[in-house]
């Protein structure tokens, strides 16, 4: 007999939202999450979400890929999630570990090329390829964010841009990489951010943002600088802030 009864009750997980979810030809699900930056949280949240998927399709075999668009720790760079001896197997793919020919040769894949090992390119002459590919395929907005992404990941932004208008591609500003996902960058307030409100929301995300690139490039946050980046009154700032930042420069606080 147990020592002690624990509540039999089970609680409903709270709503989560993945970055992709697809039914496959052989009947399997396809989950698939996006990671920029380095978090904690990532291995737990793959297997949460692995997790939510299973108990959704139980006749189904979920199987779940983790991408990553910056070079993750070892200890995140994982094929086993093994939690509460529950085993979760995944299937991860380090984009800077790939080389930038092998993306680009592929209409869809090309987007994530800008994130790839430049197999001695410029970022300028591997953005141009980038841009050149995307228009050729008819980019849709989600595969030129998604390339804006990449790019700003590396500190390619700019290089980025100047390649879209020299391709006639409409350039994706930064109020767009605030809007494209927070989960998929930066956090998912940057997704909503824009969507959700036109100031206080919005507002809210890019302090979000900042603080996580800050942390993918490695710059120490501590509680003061915390408080004086959101204690910010002034809006223009925030988004200046945010736009050094994903390109590579400096900022003054």
């Amino acid at each position: 007999m147990p020592q002690t009864f624990d509540d039999a009750r089970l609680d409903l997980p709270s709503p989560v939202e993945a970055d992709f979810v697809a039914r496959q030809a052989d009947g399997g699900i396809l989950h698939v999450e996006m990671q920029g930056y380095r978090d904690v949280r990532f291995v737990a949240r793959l297997f949460r979400y692995h997790l939510a998927l299973v108990l959704r399709y139980p006749d189904r075999p979920v199987r779940t890929v983790a991408i990553w668009l910056v070079k993750p720790p070892s200890s995140q760079r994982t094929d086993c999630i093994e939690m509460s001896n529950v085993t979760v197997r995944v299937t991860t793919i380090v984009v800077p570990d790939l080389p930038a020919s092998t993306l680009l040769s592929d209409p869809v894949l090309a987007c994530f090329a800008p994130a790839a090992e430049p197999e001695g390119r410029t970022s300028r002459e591997l953005c141009r390829l980038v841009a050149r590919a995307l228009r050729a395929n008819g980019a849709t907005w989600a595969l030129r964010n998604m390339a804006a992404v990449a790019a700003a990941m590396h500190g390619r932004y700019h290089e980025m841009m100047e390649a879209m208008k020299a391709e006639e591609l409409q350039p994706i500003v930064i109020e767009d990489l605030v809007r494209f996902g927070e989960d998929r960058g930066y956090e998912r307030g940057m997704r909503e951010g824009v969507e959700r409100g036109m100031r206080e929301g919005a507002a809210a995300a890019i302090v979000r943002a900042i603080l996580a690139v800050m942390a993918q490039r490695g710059i120490a946050v501590d509680d003061a600088l915390r408080s004086r980046i959101e204690a910010e009154s002034d809006e223009a700032r925030p988004r200046e802030w945010l736009l050094a930042l994903v390109t590579g420069d400096t900022i003054d606080l």
